[in-house]
């Protein structure tokens, strides 16, 4: 009996246990869930807490390693969040990606289906954002974003008249109103920038800090020809949107539009590591690094992986060294993009290629057909090759006058420093000529017209323009011909510098026919390798001539005896060059001796005689001005020099600390109240159209600075011997930091302490 009764007990115990351990393999317990599902809870409170702090970039990242489940409808609560992070997050990609996967997701959420409106329009989707809308136009809550998205797409459509009617048939509310005059200036800024600036000044009385005010408050000044003004207005906006790539793109492209390549690029970069990923930026900072400036970037670290834009993007960073354009390659890409940025990158690149290959006809043809237009990104550039491309074209002869003429019309839209270069007066002066009798031409336009059948004219329409690299990737020769203009020798050894260090400009340099500016480029070349003793060699056999070159050899001695404390030194050179001593650079030379020798009131009596056209004396008084807390002054005078040196990251620093003060820049008042001169953004080279030995082409430029290959980016792998330019080295550093009345301790290359003042 006890037996059978512990056997009933067995069998209902074993019973039992069976049950238990099926029921714990269905049901586990949460200390026994498998490791994968631990961590999928983990990530998703991590994220939900980074969307709720609005960190809705970090959450969207999280969220994409579930992205396989939630584009195929499994993604359970994951689906909401993503969504809801992509939105706030601006994944313009990932927002189109998971509406053509899951299309209903958006139909009872107006929140993401106004934020795919947006994206729809962008992308140019036009009759998927009117269906849309449909789903949604009888029971909307927020009546009035669809109508700015409205407007939105009648802006797509061209159709701006009725963009114009539409914004203002209605008045809004809030914020939304503000957004309503944004528009209506974005679309009056080239027709009518002042009823344009008079509706963003109401804006911004209701949102004084919304960094899009700021962005085209600095368009519209743009369009006014108030470039300092308008370049204060980017920088606000930076400051009050530093990580927006809305905002980085935008100054970009204020820097690209006043040929600062290299700030535009080292601007675009920052949002290399930047989620959502941006494409339009990599592919421009892609392309300015290879055809204007040396953008110092590992291209594959930062390569995207995946997205729309992906084969194309790869393809740029996968073509060979010295190669434009690969045409076999890029019929094989399975999509083709199709933004503006985009047709301006392929247009330049297969007309380079061209060049290069010596396609002459069909490089002319290719322009006439497919240029750009208005919206080119060298329209200069465009000008110049079409006036020298026919002379060696074989369709020359069935090539209307007009065609070939027109680049002189175009050539008068070239400013700054472009206006200036020699090869602008070379072009002009052979256009000019045309059709009269050759043989009655002057010396100066028969050099002229033999220049432009050379194959250096090519190259030279991009280094007029600040192409650099694509000028460098034109010419052809090591060693070039004797009767090659000094401004063309000058400007290739430059571009080496630049793109292949200073050891191998100077190999470059003294390979050619010898010259005196040549022997001047060869003694700042020097100087930045470490030798100052062969440059004051070469400088002091330039430094007595009263023309562009003595005048500039004299200057470069003269900082480089006050460098090295050596002040009579100093003096005799400004005095053995009396013409030097009353330009500009010459008084600015002897301010920095009066101060070396504490004599402050004959450098302030200096530095006031040169104000209006000097970037030091404005250093030195914008310097005084904080002291005497006349921020006005300190603002201007510090705007303007930002304005020159836009890279510089000191003056960026002086400029916060003004406002730092309480101080606001005057709002109304035409800029000139403040007694701020216009200057032109950048710098002027040594070589000019002008007349050389006058004032207004005197050597203003800074010397090269010493290499500095320890500064790398991470990731660089070029020469090191380059210079590392990127922020406020090579011409701009002793603009930005005169540590006090006594003087400073800059270089002889003029380089100063990173600091204040």
């Amino acid at each position: 009996m006890q037996n059978q009764t512990w056997k009933a007990v067995a069998a209902v115990s074993g019973t039992a246990l069976a049950c238990l351990l099926i029921y714990s393999s269905f049901f586990p317990h949460e200390r026994d869930l498998p490791v994968a599902e631990e961590q999928r809870i983990r990530d998703y409170a991590e994220a939900k807490q980074e969307l709720t702090e609005g960190h809705a970039s970090s959450a969207a990242d999280i969220a994409s390693q579930y992205k396989e489940q939630i584009l195929s409808g499994e993604g359970g609560d994951w689906t909401e969040l993503y969504l809801h992070s992509i939105t706030d997050s601006h994944d313009h990609d990932a927002l189109v990606e998971l509406y053509e996967s899951q299309p209903h997701l958006f139909t009872n959420r107006e929140v993401g289906a106004l934020a795919l409106g947006e994206v729809l329009i962008l992308k140019g989707r036009d009759r998927d954002y009117e269906q849309l809308r449909e789903r949604w136009s009888n029971r909307w809550e927020k009546p009035e974003q669809w109508f700015l998205l409205d407007a939105d797409l009648l802006v797509s459509q061209e159709r701006y008249a009725e963009a114009r009617h539409l914004l203002n048939s209605q008045t809004l509310t809030g914020p939304l109103n503000v957004q309503r005059l944004m528009r209506l200036a974005a679309l009056l800024e080239t027709s009518n920038p002042i009823e344009a600036q008079r509706l963003l000044e109401i804006a911004e009385r209701q949102e004084p800090q919304n960094p899009k005010i700021a962005l085209l408050q600095g368009r519209v000044y743009e369009q006014l020809g108030d470039i300092t003004r308008a370049f204060s207005e980017f920088l606000n906006a930076q400051e009050l949107a530093p990580y927006s790539a809305e905002v980085n793109n935008s100054l970009g492209e204020f820097y690209r539009r006043q040929g600062d390549y290299a700030q535009a690029v080292e601007t675009w970069k920052r949002e290399f590591d930047s989620s959502p990923f941006h494409p339009d930026l990599w592919m421009k900072a892609w392309f300015w690094s290879h055809v204007a400036v040396e953008g110092k970037i590992d291209w594959q670290r930062h390569r995207p992986t995946h997205g729309g834009e992906y084969p194309f993007l790869a393809y740029l960073s996968n073509l060979p060294e010295g190669t434009f354009w690969n045409a076999d390659a890029y019929a094989k890409l399975p999509q083709k993009p199709t933004s503006a940025d985009a047709v301006q990158v392929i247009y330049w690149l297969e007309l380079l290629q061209a060049l290069k290959e010596q396609r002459y006809d069909s490089a002319l043809a290719f322009i006439e057909s497919h240029s750009p237009g208005s919206a080119s990104w060298n329209p200069t550039g465009e000008a110049l090759l079409r006036a020298v491309l026919p002379l060696r074209t074989t369709a020359t002869e069935g090539v209307e006058t007009g065609k070939k003429s027109s680049g002189a019309t175009l050539m008068a839209k070239s400013k700054g420093r472009e206006a200036s270069h020699p090869f602008i007066a070379f072009v002009q002066s052979a256009v000019a000529a045309e059709g009269r009798d050759q043989t009655r031409g002057s010396a100066s336009t028969q050099e002229a017209e033999r220049f432009l059948r050379e194959p250096e004219a090519l190259a030279s329409c991009f280094l007029a323009t600040g192409w650099s690299e694509a000028a460098l990737g034109l010419n052809t020769k090591e060693v070039l011909p004797a009767s090659t203009p000094d401004w063309y020798v000058f400007g290739i050894t430059e571009a080496v510098q630049e793109h292949k260090g200073v050891s191998a400009a100077l190999a470059f340099a003294k390979a050619q026919t010898p010259s005196r500016s040549l022997d001047l480029l060869i003694g700042e070349l020097e100087l930045a390798a470490g030798h100052p003793e062969k440059g004051i060699s070469i400088f002091s056999h330039l430094a007595t001539s009263e023309d562009s070159v003595g005048a500039r050899a004299a200057w470069l001695l003269g900082l480089t005896y006050i460098q090295s404390h050596e002040i009579q030194k100093a003096k005799i050179v400004v005095a053995s060059n009396p013409k030097f001593s009353k330009m500009t650079t010459g008084k600015e030379l002897l301010a920095r001796i009066a101060l070396a020798e504490n004599n402050f009131s004959l450098a302030d009596s200096l530095y006031k005689s040169i104000q209006n056209d000097s970037w030091e004396a404005k250093s030195y008084f914008a310097r005084k001005a904080f002291i005497d807390r006349d921020y006005d002054r300190a603002y201007v005078l510090t705007l303007e020099l930002l304005t020159i040196f836009p890279g510089n990251k000191t003056l960026q620093a002086n400029l916060r600390q003004i406002r730092s003060q309480g101080w606001t820049a005057p709002q109304g008042a035409p800029w000139n109240d403040q007694q701020a001169s216009r200057v032109e953004f950048g710098k002027r080279p040594l070589f000019t159209a002008e007349n050389e030995t006058d004032e207004a082409s005197s050597p203003d430029r800074a010397p090269r600075v010493q290499d500095k290959s320890s500064d790398r980016d991470e990731g660089d792998t070029g020469d090191t011997d380059d210079t590392d330019d990127t922020d406020d080295t090579d011409d701009t550093d002793d603009s930005d930091d005169i540590e006090d009345d006594e003087g400073d301790d800059r270089d002889s290359n003029g380089n100063g302490e990173e600091g204040e003042w």
